[in-house]
């Protein structure tokens, strides 16, 4: 299928349930931070109004997705400059608060993760390790 460019996302509904879903792909070089989808409720049953909400969502991930290339960036750098990219959004009207919400769970998860690769976890609470802080 030459030419044919890939879905950024399809609407679907689990089984054993009346709302339909969202799956959003997110793209190859963000799969480390994020993975490879991202599901979420449109938390209605009728596929039409489904069908905009979807392209809607998945609008405003892309945005942010756009905006997420901050090689090099440390954790706290990266979380810091989601939120400023989020509120600018939510401001502009650009990112629904719901969206932005979404994101930046993912963003605060993807950070936790980075840092337990990188520090380790907790052997007891199996939280990450975070950075010992510099003395002034």
């Amino acid at each position: 299928m030459k030419g044919r460019t890939k879905s950024t996302h399809t609407v679907f509904r689990k089984a054993n349930t009346q709302h339909l879903w969202v799956r959003i792909y997110v793209p190859k070089h963000l799969h480390p931070r994020y993975g490879t989808e991202r599901r979420f409720s449109l938390g209605i049953s009728d596929m039409s109004e489904a069908k905009k909400r979807a392209v809607q969502h998945a609008a405003e991930w892309y945005r942010l997705f756009e905006a997420e290339t901050c090689e090099g960036a440390d954790p706290f750098e990266k979380i810091e400059r989601s939120a400023n990219l989020i509120r600018q959004g939510i401001a502009s009207g650009s990112v629904a608060p719901e969206v932005a919400d979404d994101f930046f769970e993912a963003e605060v998860d993807a950070a936790l993760d980075e840092l337990a690769r990188t520090y380790g976890r907790d052997p007891e609470s199996g939280h990450p390790l975070l950075p010992e802080a510099e003395e002034d």
